[in-house]
């Protein structure tokens, strides 16, 4: 039962918040509450918070860190300060977390955010632990999950080495999308809530083909890799063959070039003709000798020199 503090393991078993510390996995918003409460009685100075939180967030990988907000929604400390000094000052307008933080308040209880991307780079959400004294609104302490660390924690070597492990929304788009290391078996994906539904994240596991026909399909793409390997030798010899003809191609340009230079500047007069004896082409002497010994008159050479 979540609100008792217990959240569901990988093998689908409730494993209480005790339990939870004490293995190091992910905790619930508990440890927030009562830290919270604490706050909320004047035993929480900044001295201590940044020694329970720092503590707490060393402990929890999975944790980025612990924000504390004022009542007007500014982040004025966190815990640890170290690497996150930047956000001190900063005011709750991202979208989720003024959302879950603002719910937080008026419904008096922790409120998750949906999957956003932090300040510090990654992909997380939050949990907001409204703080009251009585009935008067003091802030908020606001605890900041990593999904890539979480699935650290929380799912051992054995699951991954067996499944493609992934986090989702609860309409299926990929929160964490890592690439697998081999062919899966999507006929045998399962998927285990992660956070409390308000958060919409679960846990997608999607079993590695294994067995007789996981060879089969790893002989597969040893194929496709092997024709791929041939196209791209192919590919290759063709463009050599390709850079060969154009190589050949200006060599002959430059060779006509020189040819047609020295035929123009000899002192003979030089004609080309076909086998029908018309005209195709003459250097500058034979123009000058016979005027109308135009090629593209379409002459035949024995009329020109009558």
């Amino acid at each position: 039962d979540r609100k008792s503090g217990s959240f569901v393991n990988w093998e689908g078993r409730p494993r209480f918040f005790e339990q939870a510390l004490s293995s190091n996995a992910m905790s619930d918003h508990r440890v927030l509450v009562m830290l919270a409460a604490e706050r909320a009685h004047g035993a929480l100075d900044a001295d201590t918070f940044q020694d329970l939180g720092s503590r707490f967030v060393a402990d929890h990988p999975e944790l980025i860190c612990i924000n504390w907000v004022e009542a007007d929604f500014v982040i004025t400390d966190v815990a640890p300060r170290e690497g996150n000094e930047h956000i001190i000052g900063l005011p709750l307008i991202l979208p989720e977390p003024q959302r879950a933080s603002r719910l937080a308040m008026t419904e008096r209880r922790p409120v998750y955010t949906r999957a956003f991307d932090v300040i510090q780079g990654v992909r997380a959400f939050e949990v907001w632990v409204p703080v009251f004294d009585g009935d008067t609104f003091l802030g908020l302490l606001g605890g900041v999950y990593s999904y890539e660390e979480l699935l650290g924690v929380a799912v051992g070597q054995g699951v991954r080495a067996r499944n493609l492990v992934s986090v989702v929304d609860d309409a299926g788009v990929p929160i964490v999308d890592p690439v697998a290391t081999g062919v899966l078996d999507r006929t045998l994906e399962r998927e285990i809530e992660l956070t409390p539904s308000e958060n919409g994240a679960r846990l997608k596991l999607s079993p590695y083909v294994r067995g007789m026909s996981g060879h089969l399909m790893r002989g597969l793409e040893l194929a496709c890799l092997a024709l791929v390997v041939g196209m791209v030798l192919a590919m290759w010899r063709l463009r050599r063959e390709v850079d060969a003809h154009r190589r050949t191609e200006r060599a002959l340009g430059a060779s006509e070039a020189k040819a047609r230079g020295i035929i123009d500047h000899v002192g003979l007069g030089v004609a080309v003709v076909d086998p029908e004896m018309v005209v195709l082409d003459t250097n500058p002497r034979v123009r000058e000798w016979f005027p109308i010994a135009d090629p593209g008159q379409d002459r035949r050479w024995g009329g020109i020199q009558r």
